[in-house]
């Protein structure tokens, strides 16, 4: 598949909010930063890890006691994208990206990658739900000894997680 061209995204956002000539990102080759003003607070980057995709970056900020997750935690009120867990080890691996942010880091606060306008931000709840959809997914996709087809696939997560994709809890 070839890229899009980049003159594409002022179509759909904009031409005020994309820059006339787009800059290739660089790699950031350190593991921490700090914010001008925070010093005494650095965020550590943690990572490559399993999320929805591979290579994730965790966002740990010690002093507040607070994981940004991006892709590797989805709140309660989203399905998650499993799409690219294709195997039973990048499963394993996501597991273990759970298993670092509940135990390695314990947080008091977890922001999720993704979460439905109107829902309040809830670390334990997310973590929980984030667990429960992939063994969810191991039992019913991964292990199953016959895969279910698309409608029936769709059917039973919508059925067993009926909050995700909820505008309101």
């Amino acid at each position: 598949m070839p890229p899009i061209d980049w003159r594409f995204w002022p179509t759909v956002f904009g031409a005020e909010n994309v820059p006339a000539k787009p800059t290739k990102p660089t790699p950031f080759h350190h593991s921490l930063f700090v914010l001008e003003g925070n010093e005494k607070s650095p965020v550590l980057l943690l990572g490559p890890l399993q999320g929805d995709s591979v290579d994730h970056t965790l966002f740990w900020l010690p002093t507040e006691h607070t994981v940004i997750c991006g892709d590797a935690v989805y709140a309660r009120s989203t399905h998650l994208w499993v799409e690219e867990v294709e195997t039973p080890q990048l499963l394993d691996a996501w597991f273990k990206t759970l298993d670092l942010i509940e135990e390695g880091l314990r947080p008091e606060k977890v922001i999720s990658g993704h979460v439905e306008q109107g829902w309040e931000l809830d670390a334990k709840a997310d973590l929980a739900h984030a667990r429960k959809y992939l063994q969810f997914f191991a039992e019913k996709v991964t292990y199953a000894k016959k895969k279910p087809g698309v409608d029936e696939l769709y059917k039973t997560f919508k059925d067993a997680f009926p909050q995700a994709g909820k505008q309101e809890p």
